[in-house]
């Protein structure tokens, strides 16, 4: 059983009067790509949802799972689409979203089948499944009230990753788990003082948290010595995404990640490092290089028990952005929080964003008076 919160078990079929919720077919591929082009009008920013060929491997390829909202007083045409997709290593689900054609919006009980489609999703994959995350829009409150509705809870801030209609936008990082979640967890954190108002805060909406053990972990900074030689390398990838690493002088060391020309962010930042010392000079050099490329927006994160790395994070000129609980798998297989870093160039300010009472608090944890 999960956290989501529906009242249906299934997603063939689910009737809201004019509209069906099934699971898609590789036949549905172009349907979906044209969903993607009526909304946004050419503008969204992750080029391969707009490719067919992409959204029929997704579909094959055993990890994603793709839905299609039909119109029944329509002949069942395709008005919109929700999608999400797993990664079986870590048992972590990303939810993609729920997109409606722009004629379509507002019509009334769509909004529920979002939730159908994630109890099914959960329950497709029952055996793997740990927990879904989105990164949920804010240009109204309704995306995030729909996601809360179904269980799920922010646990991340995100200012102005995105980019929709040409315009940056905050989004909210929110997560729901399944119950067996909280078993594997690992309860004892070792974090820096600037982590525990945030982990308190999140530690409100799960229970299993009460329990935790939590050293408090007071991390010198790296001394001022001279830098050390980083390599930068930038690798063009399909999409318009660009790789970059940064590598020591002698190859034994690299941080990476992937740069969206689309929406100037950065994220999926990737560590090969053993010392503090070496993550700091790489992490530093990684950063400049993104900068100066025109990046707006850095996102990195790492795990609850590792202070070194969480104060080398914060020494950079990181911010915390939030804090997911289990979010990955350790060396002794225990599901371990992670903490989300960034650097925004462009600064939070809540009354150009909408954010329901729990969003807001969170926010008022990780930004107080200094937006």
């Amino acid at each position: 059983m999960s956290d989501i919160k529906s009242n249906s078990r299934s997603a063939t079929p689910i009737s809201q009067e004019w509209a069906v919720l099934r699971v898609a077919t590789v036949q549905d591929a172009p349907a979906i790509v044209q969903v993607y082009h009526d909304i946004y009008q050419g503008t969204y920013s992750y080029h391969e949802y707009l490719n067919p060929e992409f959204i029929k491997a997704d579909i094959t390829g055993g990890n994603g799972r793709w839905y299609v909202i039909e119109d029944v007083m329509k002949g069942n045409e395709i008005c919109g689409c929700i999608s999400a997709t797993l990664d079986p290593e870590s048992g972590r689900a990303y939810s993609r979203g729920m997109m409606v054609r722009p004629d379509w919006q507002g019509k009334g009980g769509v909004s529920r089948l979002f939730g159908d489609a994630a109890q099914d999703f959960f329950n497709y994959n029952k055996e793997n499944i740990r927990m879904i995350f989105c990164e949920t829009r804010t240009e109204t409150l309704k995306p995030q009230s729909i996601c809360e509705t179904i269980g799920f809870k922010p646990v991340g801030i995100l200012p102005f990753k995105d980019v929709f209609y040409w315009t940056r936008e905050t989004p909210v990082l929110m997560a729901v788990y399944s119950n067996r979640t909280w078993e594997s967890r690992l309860r004892h954190v070792k974090i820096v003082p600037e982590i525990a108002p945030i982990k308190e805060y999140i530690g409100k909406y799960f229970p299993s948290m009460k329990r935790d053990i939590v050293d408090i972990a007071d991390v010198d900074p790296v001394p001022a010595l001279p830098s050390e030689p980083v390599n930068i390398s930038i690798k063009a990838q399909a999409y318009g995404y660009t790789t970059f690493v940064a590598t020591t002088r002698d190859g034994d060391a690299s941080i990476s990640i992937n740069f969206n020309a689309q929406c100037l962010n950065a994220e999926h930042m990737h560590f090969a490092c053993d010392t503090g010392r070496e993550c700091y000079f790489l992490l530093d050099a990684l950063k400049l290089a993104l900068l100066a490329g025109g990046t707006r927006y850095i996102e990195g994160y790492c795990p609850a028990d590792d202070p070194a790395l969480q104060r080398t994070f914060l020494d950079v000129g990181f911010r915390i952005l939030g804090y997911v609980p289990a979010w990955a798998k350790n060396a002794s297989g225990d599901f371990v929080d992670y903490v989300v870093f960034g650097i925004a160039l462009d600064p939070l300010n809540p009354r150009s964003i909408n954010l329901t009472e729990k969003a807001a608090g969170l926010t008022s944890v990780l930004f107080g008076g200094n937006l």
